[in-house]
Protein backbone atom coordinates (compact mmCIF):
# COMPACT_ATOMS: atom_id res chain seq x y z
CA UNK A 1 0.00 0.00 0.00
CA UNK A 2 1.53 3.48 -0.80
CA UNK A 3 0.65 6.79 1.44
CA UNK A 4 0.14 9.95 -0.13
CA UNK A 5 3.79 11.19 0.34
CA UNK A 6 5.32 8.06 -1.71
CA UNK A 7 2.99 8.66 -4.42
CA UNK A 8 3.57 12.30 -5.11
CA UNK A 9 7.49 11.59 -4.44
CA UNK A 10 7.12 8.84 -7.16
CA UNK A 11 5.17 11.17 -9.96
CA UNK A 12 6.99 13.41 -12.26
CA UNK A 13 3.58 14.97 -13.32
CA UNK A 14 0.61 15.35 -10.98
CA UNK A 15 -2.86 15.86 -12.32
CA UNK A 16 -5.73 16.74 -9.95
CA UNK A 17 -9.32 17.36 -11.24
CA UNK A 18 -12.38 19.63 -9.46
CA UNK A 19 -15.88 18.08 -11.53
CA UNK A 20 -18.24 20.89 -10.33
CA UNK A 21 -22.28 20.75 -11.21
CA UNK A 22 -23.50 24.35 -12.18
CA UNK A 23 -27.22 23.32 -10.66
CA UNK A 24 -29.95 25.94 -11.59
CA UNK A 25 -30.97 26.09 -7.77
CA UNK A 26 -27.31 26.85 -6.76
CA UNK A 27 -27.37 30.09 -8.85
CA UNK A 28 -23.28 29.37 -9.53
CA UNK A 29 -22.73 28.78 -5.89
CA UNK A 30 -20.46 25.99 -4.29
CA UNK A 31 -21.53 24.44 -1.30
CA UNK A 32 -18.34 24.49 1.95
CA UNK A 33 -18.12 20.75 2.22
CA UNK A 34 -18.04 20.52 -1.97
CA UNK A 35 -15.47 23.24 -1.93
CA UNK A 36 -13.01 21.85 0.91
CA UNK A 37 -12.08 19.05 -1.93
CA UNK A 38 -11.84 21.56 -4.73
CA UNK A 39 -9.38 23.17 -2.77
CA UNK A 40 -7.69 20.08 -1.85
CA UNK A 41 -7.04 19.04 -5.72
CA UNK A 42 -5.71 22.87 -6.24
CA UNK A 43 -3.62 22.20 -2.97
CA UNK A 44 -2.03 18.92 -4.17
CA UNK A 45 -1.40 20.83 -7.46
CA UNK A 46 0.44 23.25 -6.23
CA UNK A 47 2.33 21.46 -3.67
CA UNK A 48 3.89 19.45 -6.72
CA UNK A 49 5.37 22.35 -8.11
CA UNK A 50 6.97 23.09 -5.30
CA UNK A 51 8.40 20.69 -4.64
CA UNK A 52 9.97 20.48 -8.57
CA UNK A 53 7.32 18.51 -10.33
CA UNK A 54 4.62 19.55 -13.00
CA UNK A 55 1.36 20.10 -11.16
CA UNK A 56 -1.75 20.48 -13.52
CA UNK A 57 -5.50 21.41 -11.58
CA UNK A 58 -8.38 21.26 -14.14
CA UNK A 59 -11.82 22.33 -13.59
CA UNK A 60 -14.55 20.37 -15.33
CA UNK A 61 -18.22 21.12 -15.94
CA UNK A 62 -20.40 18.41 -14.80
CA UNK A 63 -23.38 19.14 -16.25
CA UNK A 64 -24.85 15.32 -17.86
CA UNK A 65 -28.09 16.12 -16.19
CA UNK A 66 -28.72 19.18 -18.23
CA UNK A 67 -32.09 19.18 -16.62
CA UNK A 68 -30.69 20.49 -13.06
CA UNK A 69 -27.77 22.36 -14.49
CA UNK A 70 -26.82 25.26 -16.44
CA UNK A 71 -23.65 26.13 -17.75
CA UNK A 72 -24.56 29.84 -18.62
CA UNK A 73 -23.84 29.88 -14.77
CA UNK A 74 -19.84 28.59 -14.99
CA UNK A 75 -18.53 32.07 -15.80
CA UNK A 76 -19.35 32.64 -12.16
CA UNK A 77 -18.07 29.68 -10.69
CA UNK A 78 -14.73 29.79 -12.91
CA UNK A 79 -14.33 34.04 -11.75
CA UNK A 80 -14.78 32.81 -8.23
CA UNK A 81 -11.86 29.89 -8.04
CA UNK A 82 -9.77 32.92 -10.59
CA UNK A 83 -10.60 36.17 -8.71
CA UNK A 84 -12.21 35.50 -5.45
CA UNK A 85 -10.44 32.16 -4.09
CA UNK A 86 -7.31 33.09 -5.88
CA UNK A 87 -6.99 29.30 -6.50
CA UNK A 88 -6.40 29.76 -10.53
CA UNK A 89 -7.18 26.34 -12.22
CA UNK A 90 -4.77 25.93 -15.41
CA UNK A 91 -7.62 24.12 -17.61
CA UNK A 92 -10.93 25.31 -17.23
CA UNK A 93 -14.54 25.38 -19.83
CA UNK A 94 -13.07 28.24 -21.15
CA UNK A 95 -9.19 27.86 -21.91
CA UNK A 96 -9.61 23.73 -22.81
CA UNK A 97 -10.89 23.21 -26.18
CA UNK A 98 -7.88 23.93 -28.36
CA UNK A 99 -5.89 21.65 -26.07
CA UNK A 100 -8.09 18.46 -25.01
CA UNK A 101 -10.06 18.94 -28.54
CA UNK A 102 -13.36 19.36 -26.62
CA UNK A 103 -14.54 21.82 -24.16
CA UNK A 104 -14.11 20.57 -20.55
CA UNK A 105 -18.25 20.56 -20.08
CA UNK A 106 -19.56 17.02 -20.52
CA UNK A 107 -23.11 18.57 -22.32
CA UNK A 108 -21.04 19.11 -25.05
CA UNK A 109 -18.53 16.16 -25.16
CA UNK A 110 -21.03 13.61 -26.31
CA UNK A 111 -19.04 12.94 -29.50
CA UNK A 112 -16.67 12.05 -27.50
CA UNK A 113 -18.02 9.70 -25.45
CA UNK A 114 -19.68 7.83 -28.22
CA UNK A 115 -16.61 6.75 -29.25
CA UNK A 116 -15.63 4.98 -25.90
CA UNK A 117 -19.17 3.40 -25.96
CA UNK A 118 -18.80 2.03 -29.18
CA UNK A 119 -15.39 0.55 -27.74
CA UNK A 120 -17.20 -0.99 -24.23
CA UNK A 121 -19.87 -2.36 -27.10
CA UNK A 122 -16.97 -4.04 -29.18
CA UNK A 123 -16.20 -5.37 -25.92
CA UNK A 124 -19.84 -7.46 -25.51
CA UNK A 125 -20.21 -6.23 -22.04
CA UNK A 126 -22.93 -3.64 -23.22
CA UNK A 127 -27.28 -4.79 -23.47
CA UNK A 128 -30.05 -2.49 -24.17
CA UNK A 129 -33.78 -4.43 -23.21
CA UNK A 130 -35.39 -2.71 -26.25
CA UNK A 131 -33.30 -0.92 -28.89
CA UNK A 132 -34.78 2.55 -28.28
CA UNK A 133 -33.30 2.00 -24.22
CA UNK A 134 -29.89 3.56 -22.65
CA UNK A 135 -26.82 0.94 -22.90
CA UNK A 136 -26.79 -0.93 -19.62
CA UNK A 137 -23.20 -2.03 -18.13
CA UNK A 138 -23.23 -6.09 -17.66
CA UNK A 139 -21.69 -7.30 -14.62
CA UNK A 140 -22.09 -10.79 -15.52
CA UNK A 141 -20.10 -9.71 -18.96
CA UNK A 142 -17.58 -8.00 -17.26
CA UNK A 143 -16.88 -10.80 -14.83
CA UNK A 144 -16.64 -13.48 -18.08
CA UNK A 145 -13.93 -11.00 -19.50
CA UNK A 146 -12.35 -9.00 -16.97
CA UNK A 147 -12.23 -11.87 -13.53
CA UNK A 148 -14.56 -10.63 -10.50
CA UNK A 149 -11.91 -8.58 -8.83
CA UNK A 150 -11.55 -4.93 -8.06
CA UNK A 151 -8.96 -3.93 -5.98
CA UNK A 152 -7.78 -0.26 -5.97
CA UNK A 153 -5.34 1.67 -3.70
CA UNK A 154 -6.41 4.56 -1.86
CA UNK A 155 -3.62 6.76 -0.61
CA UNK A 156 -5.28 7.81 2.36
CA UNK A 157 -7.54 5.27 3.89
CA UNK A 158 -5.86 1.81 2.40
CA UNK A 159 -6.73 -0.81 0.04
CA UNK A 160 -10.52 -1.47 -0.87
CA UNK A 161 -11.24 -5.12 -2.62
CA UNK A 162 -14.52 -5.74 -4.19
CA UNK A 163 -15.52 -8.88 -5.30
CA UNK A 164 -18.40 -8.78 -7.76
CA UNK A 165 -19.83 -12.38 -7.00
CA UNK A 166 -20.55 -11.14 -3.90
CA UNK A 167 -21.33 -7.55 -3.64
CA UNK A 168 -25.36 -7.81 -4.00
CA UNK A 169 -25.05 -3.59 -3.74
CA UNK A 170 -23.32 -3.57 -7.06
CA UNK A 171 -25.37 -3.73 -10.37
CA UNK A 172 -26.29 -3.57 -13.69
CA UNK A 173 -26.36 0.22 -14.49
CA UNK A 174 -26.29 2.53 -17.34
CA UNK A 175 -24.36 4.12 -19.25
CA UNK A 176 -26.30 6.49 -21.70
CA UNK A 177 -29.95 8.41 -20.88
CA UNK A 178 -32.95 7.57 -23.09
CA UNK A 179 -31.97 10.85 -25.01
CA UNK A 180 -28.29 8.97 -25.61
CA UNK A 181 -26.79 10.85 -23.57
CA UNK A 182 -23.98 9.76 -21.66
CA UNK A 183 -24.16 9.20 -18.14
CA UNK A 184 -21.72 10.55 -15.12
CA UNK A 185 -19.73 7.38 -14.41
CA UNK A 186 -18.23 6.89 -18.09
CA UNK A 187 -17.99 10.56 -18.78
CA UNK A 188 -16.16 10.77 -15.50
CA UNK A 189 -13.77 7.90 -16.72
CA UNK A 190 -13.46 8.86 -19.90
CA UNK A 191 -12.76 12.62 -18.86
CA UNK A 192 -10.06 11.75 -16.67
CA UNK A 193 -8.62 9.66 -19.22
CA UNK A 194 -8.69 12.51 -22.20
CA UNK A 195 -7.40 15.57 -19.25
CA UNK A 196 -4.65 13.16 -18.47
CA UNK A 197 -5.70 13.01 -14.80
CA UNK A 198 -3.70 10.58 -11.80
CA UNK A 199 -4.68 11.20 -8.87
CA UNK A 200 -8.99 11.36 -8.44
CA UNK A 201 -9.32 13.36 -4.90
CA UNK A 202 -12.82 13.69 -4.25
CA UNK A 203 -15.27 12.87 -0.29
CA UNK A 204 -15.60 9.60 1.17
CA UNK A 205 -19.39 10.09 0.28
CA UNK A 206 -17.91 8.82 -3.16
CA UNK A 207 -16.53 5.67 -2.57
CA UNK A 208 -19.17 3.74 -3.77
CA UNK A 209 -18.33 4.79 -7.00
CA UNK A 210 -15.29 2.96 -7.08
CA UNK A 211 -16.40 -0.30 -8.54
CA UNK A 212 -18.39 1.14 -10.85
CA UNK A 213 -15.73 3.46 -12.67
CA UNK A 214 -13.37 0.75 -11.87
CA UNK A 215 -15.36 -1.59 -14.28
CA UNK A 216 -15.68 0.78 -16.91
CA UNK A 217 -11.70 1.66 -16.84
CA UNK A 218 -10.69 -1.54 -16.82
CA UNK A 219 -12.84 -2.48 -19.91
CA UNK A 220 -11.46 0.26 -21.71
CA UNK A 221 -7.82 -0.75 -21.05
CA UNK A 222 -7.22 2.55 -19.70
CA UNK A 223 -4.50 3.54 -17.32
CA UNK A 224 -4.78 3.14 -13.54
CA UNK A 225 -5.38 5.80 -11.62
CA UNK A 226 -4.60 7.02 -7.61
CA UNK A 227 -7.26 7.26 -5.31
CA UNK A 228 -7.70 9.72 -2.20
CA UNK A 229 -10.94 9.99 -0.29
CA UNK A 230 -11.19 12.79 1.89
CA UNK A 231 -13.21 13.09 5.06
CA UNK A 232 -16.38 14.89 5.02
CA UNK A 233 -17.40 17.73 7.02
CA UNK A 234 -20.64 17.82 8.66
CA UNK A 235 -22.62 20.17 10.18
CA UNK A 236 -21.55 22.25 13.60
CA UNK A 237 -22.91 21.21 16.43
CA UNK A 238 -24.13 24.84 17.50
CA UNK A 239 -25.41 25.63 13.82
CA UNK A 240 -28.76 24.67 12.42
CA UNK A 241 -28.20 22.40 8.72
CA UNK A 242 -29.25 25.69 7.08
CA UNK A 243 -26.50 27.56 8.06
CA UNK A 244 -23.76 24.79 7.92
CA UNK A 245 -24.67 24.77 3.75
CA UNK A 246 -23.21 28.53 3.36
CA UNK A 247 -21.54 29.21 0.44
CA UNK A 248 -18.31 31.78 0.12
CA UNK A 249 -20.78 34.06 -0.98
CA UNK A 250 -22.70 34.01 2.37
CA UNK A 251 -19.70 34.24 4.62
CA UNK A 252 -18.44 36.95 2.54
CA UNK A 253 -21.76 38.79 2.71
CA UNK A 254 -20.62 38.40 6.72
CA UNK A 255 -17.26 40.04 6.43
CA UNK A 256 -15.26 36.94 6.16
CA UNK A 257 -12.29 37.60 3.96
CA UNK A 258 -11.79 34.70 1.33
CA UNK A 259 -8.46 33.66 2.25
CA UNK A 260 -9.48 33.04 5.67
CA UNK A 261 -12.50 30.95 4.11
CA UNK A 262 -9.43 28.97 1.70
CA UNK A 263 -7.04 28.60 5.27
CA UNK A 264 -9.56 27.29 6.91
CA UNK A 265 -11.08 24.62 4.80
CA UNK A 266 -8.00 23.22 3.86
CA UNK A 267 -6.75 23.59 7.46
CA UNK A 268 -9.65 21.63 8.49
CA UNK A 269 -8.76 18.24 6.71
CA UNK A 270 -5.20 18.85 9.30
CA UNK A 271 -4.40 17.76 12.40
CA UNK A 272 -2.62 21.10 13.14
CA UNK A 273 -6.05 23.66 12.98
CA UNK A 274 -3.92 25.70 15.83
CA UNK A 275 -1.68 27.11 13.09
CA UNK A 276 -2.52 29.92 10.83
CA UNK A 277 -1.18 30.10 8.07
CA UNK A 278 -1.64 33.95 6.28
CA UNK A 279 -1.83 32.28 2.62
CA UNK A 280 -2.09 29.11 0.78
CA UNK A 281 1.87 29.32 -0.41
CA UNK A 282 2.92 29.16 3.40
CA UNK A 283 0.34 26.78 4.15
CA UNK A 284 2.03 24.27 1.31
CA UNK A 285 5.63 25.12 2.98
CA UNK A 286 4.57 23.16 6.18
CA UNK A 287 2.68 20.15 4.72
CA UNK A 288 2.46 17.18 6.69
CA UNK A 289 0.36 14.30 4.92
CA UNK A 290 1.05 12.18 7.85
CA UNK A 291 -1.46 14.80 9.75
CA UNK A 292 -4.44 14.22 6.58
CA UNK A 293 -7.59 13.33 8.76
CA UNK A 294 -9.40 10.27 8.07
CA UNK A 295 -12.08 10.61 10.01
CA UNK A 296 -14.94 13.28 9.52
CA UNK A 297 -14.93 16.51 11.44
CA UNK A 298 -17.49 19.02 11.96
CA UNK A 299 -17.23 22.65 10.60
CA UNK A 300 -16.47 25.25 13.12
CA UNK A 301 -18.12 28.64 12.84
CA UNK A 302 -16.29 29.86 15.76
CA UNK A 303 -13.00 28.84 14.34
CA UNK A 304 -13.77 30.54 11.05
CA UNK A 305 -14.16 33.69 12.77
CA UNK A 306 -10.91 33.34 14.51
CA UNK A 307 -8.70 33.21 11.19
CA UNK A 308 -10.38 35.67 9.87
CA UNK A 309 -9.48 38.30 12.80
CA UNK A 310 -5.96 36.94 12.72
CA UNK A 311 -5.84 37.61 8.82
CA UNK A 312 -6.92 41.14 9.19
CA UNK A 313 -4.52 41.82 12.02
CA UNK A 314 -1.39 40.44 9.93
CA UNK A 315 -2.23 41.08 6.22
CA UNK A 316 0.01 43.24 4.07
CA UNK A 317 -1.74 46.41 3.76
CA UNK A 318 -2.72 45.33 -0.12
CA UNK A 319 -3.76 42.13 0.71
CA UNK A 320 -6.08 43.39 3.45
CA UNK A 321 -7.54 46.34 1.24
CA UNK A 322 -7.75 43.62 -1.33
CA UNK A 323 -10.19 41.38 0.75
CA UNK A 324 -12.44 44.01 1.68
CA UNK A 325 -12.66 45.08 -2.35
CA UNK A 326 -13.98 41.31 -2.84
CA UNK A 327 -16.54 41.72 0.22
CA UNK A 328 -17.85 44.67 -1.14
CA UNK A 329 -18.58 43.48 -4.36
CA UNK A 330 -20.17 39.92 -3.12
CA UNK A 331 -22.42 42.98 -1.36
CA UNK A 332 -22.69 44.79 -4.93
CA UNK A 333 -21.60 48.04 -3.15
CA UNK A 334 -21.19 50.34 -5.58
CA UNK A 335 -20.02 53.32 -3.68
CA UNK A 336 -16.85 51.08 -2.44
CA UNK A 337 -14.06 51.65 -5.79
CA UNK A 338 -14.69 55.26 -5.36
CA UNK A 339 -14.37 55.07 -1.60
CA UNK A 340 -11.28 53.45 -1.41
CA UNK A 341 -9.56 55.51 -4.36
CA UNK A 342 -9.53 58.30 -1.39
CA UNK A 343 -6.04 57.85 0.52
CA UNK A 344 -7.04 59.08 3.62
CA UNK A 345 -9.83 56.26 3.93
CA UNK A 346 -7.17 53.84 3.23
CA UNK A 347 -5.25 55.20 5.61
CA UNK A 348 -8.55 55.01 8.26
CA UNK A 349 -9.43 51.50 7.20
CA UNK A 350 -6.03 50.25 7.75
CA UNK A 351 -5.92 51.82 11.13
CA UNK A 352 -9.33 50.34 11.97
CA UNK A 353 -8.37 46.87 10.66
CA UNK A 354 -11.50 45.77 10.79
CA UNK A 355 -13.64 43.10 8.67
CA UNK A 356 -15.78 44.43 5.63
CA UNK A 357 -18.85 44.48 7.86
CA UNK A 358 -17.80 46.37 10.43
CA UNK A 359 -15.54 48.66 8.34
CA UNK A 360 -18.62 49.52 6.21
CA UNK A 361 -20.59 50.48 9.27
CA UNK A 362 -18.68 52.82 10.44
CA UNK A 363 -17.82 54.84 7.55
CA UNK A 364 -21.79 55.15 6.76
CA UNK A 365 -21.22 56.64 10.18
CA UNK A 366 -18.49 58.55 9.41
CA UNK A 367 -20.33 59.81 5.42
CA UNK A 368 -23.45 59.25 5.82
CA UNK A 369 -24.53 60.05 9.51
CA UNK A 370 -28.61 59.19 10.70
CA UNK A 371 -28.77 61.73 13.51
CA UNK A 372 -31.45 59.57 15.71
CA UNK A 373 -32.31 62.13 18.49
CA UNK A 374 -34.09 60.17 20.76
CA UNK A 375 -30.88 57.86 21.57
CA UNK A 376 -30.44 59.92 24.27
CA UNK A 377 -31.71 62.60 26.26
CA UNK A 378 -28.97 65.00 27.30
CA UNK A 379 -30.12 67.58 25.09
CA UNK A 380 -29.46 71.13 26.60
CA UNK A 381 -25.82 69.95 27.39
CA UNK A 382 -25.50 68.59 24.01
CA UNK A 383 -27.00 71.74 22.72
CA UNK A 384 -24.72 73.89 24.36
CA UNK A 385 -21.61 72.16 22.75
CA UNK A 386 -23.13 72.30 19.35
CA UNK A 387 -23.38 76.51 20.12
CA UNK A 388 -19.68 76.25 21.72
CA UNK A 389 -18.38 74.70 18.60
CA UNK A 390 -19.68 77.19 16.26
CA UNK A 391 -17.64 79.90 17.79
CA UNK A 392 -14.38 78.24 16.11
CA UNK A 393 -14.59 79.47 12.13
CA UNK A 394 -12.14 76.76 11.30
CA UNK A 395 -11.78 72.97 11.06
CA UNK A 396 -8.91 72.59 12.74
CA UNK A 397 -9.74 74.75 15.36
CA UNK A 398 -13.31 72.93 15.98
CA UNK A 399 -10.94 69.73 16.54
CA UNK A 400 -8.29 71.32 18.43
CA UNK A 401 -11.31 72.92 20.72
CA UNK A 402 -13.07 69.06 20.89
CA UNK A 403 -9.47 67.04 21.89
CA UNK A 404 -9.35 69.93 24.59
CA UNK A 405 -13.07 69.12 25.95
CA UNK A 406 -12.81 65.56 25.93
CA UNK A 407 -9.43 65.34 27.85
CA UNK A 408 -10.34 67.71 30.28
CA UNK A 409 -14.18 65.60 30.99
CA UNK A 410 -13.92 62.37 29.58
CA UNK A 411 -18.25 61.84 30.29
CA UNK A 412 -18.64 64.16 27.00
CA UNK A 413 -16.86 61.67 24.75
CA UNK A 414 -20.87 60.17 24.49
CA UNK A 415 -22.37 63.39 23.18
CA UNK A 416 -19.22 64.38 21.04
CA UNK A 417 -19.59 60.82 19.34
CA UNK A 418 -23.09 61.72 18.66
CA UNK A 419 -22.62 64.66 17.11
CA UNK A 420 -20.33 63.66 14.59
CA UNK A 421 -21.75 60.04 14.01
CA UNK A 422 -24.81 59.94 15.03
CA UNK A 423 -24.06 57.58 17.07
CA UNK A 424 -23.33 57.32 21.27
CA UNK A 425 -21.43 53.77 20.77
CA UNK A 426 -18.89 53.03 18.63
CA UNK A 427 -15.05 53.28 17.81
CA UNK A 428 -12.49 55.60 19.31
CA UNK A 429 -13.55 59.02 19.42
CA UNK A 430 -10.17 60.23 18.11
CA UNK A 431 -10.22 57.90 15.20
CA UNK A 432 -13.52 59.95 14.67
CA UNK A 433 -11.58 62.82 14.91
CA UNK A 434 -8.57 61.63 12.61
CA UNK A 435 -10.81 60.83 9.95
CA UNK A 436 -13.08 64.05 9.84
CA UNK A 437 -9.68 66.04 10.09
CA UNK A 438 -9.00 64.71 6.45
CA UNK A 439 -11.95 67.02 5.31
CA UNK A 440 -11.96 70.90 5.57
CA UNK A 441 -15.75 71.15 5.27
CA UNK A 442 -16.91 67.49 6.82
CA UNK A 443 -16.96 68.94 10.49
CA UNK A 444 -18.40 71.95 10.18
CA UNK A 445 -21.09 70.47 8.35
CA UNK A 446 -21.65 67.64 11.06
CA UNK A 447 -22.31 70.43 13.39
CA UNK A 448 -24.85 72.24 11.91
CA UNK A 449 -26.39 68.72 10.74
CA UNK A 450 -26.51 67.75 14.33
CA UNK A 451 -27.52 71.02 15.61
CA UNK A 452 -30.86 71.09 13.34
CA UNK A 453 -31.85 68.02 14.42
CA UNK A 454 -31.38 68.69 17.59
CA UNK A 455 -33.37 71.95 17.67
CA UNK A 456 -36.13 70.48 15.88
CA UNK A 457 -36.33 67.61 18.16
CA UNK A 458 -36.69 69.72 20.99
CA UNK A 459 -39.07 71.88 18.97
CA UNK A 460 -41.49 69.13 17.91
CA UNK A 461 -41.35 67.75 21.95
CA UNK A 462 -41.98 71.40 22.76
CA UNK A 463 -38.97 71.88 24.53
CA UNK A 464 -37.60 74.78 23.02
CA UNK A 465 -40.02 77.95 23.05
Amino acid sequence: MQDISTWLTSQSKIVTRAGVCPFISAKGSIALAELRTHLFNYLIARYAAIKGKKGIFILRCDDTDTSQTDTTLMPLIVSMFNDILEAKPDLHPYNSEQTLKYPLIQSKRNELYEKYIAQLEDCRILYKKKSNDPFIFSIKKYIEHYGNIIQVNDLLLGNFTYDLLYEQRIHDFPLTRANGNSLWHLCSVVDDFNCGVNLVIRAQDKIGNIPYQEMIRSALNLPFKAYLHLPLMLPDKNLNSLNFLSTVNELMKEGISSRAIVIYLVSSLFNQENNTYLNVKDFLFNLDFYKLKKTSSRFNLNKLYAINKKLQDNFLDNDYLKELSKCAAIKEDTEWNNLLSKDFIKKFLLGLRLDYIKSRVILNSLINPSYLVNRFNNYKETLNLLNELEKNDANFSIIKKIRILIIENKSLIPLFRWILTGEISGISIFKILDFLEQSKFLLIERINTAKNSLVNHLKTNNAVS
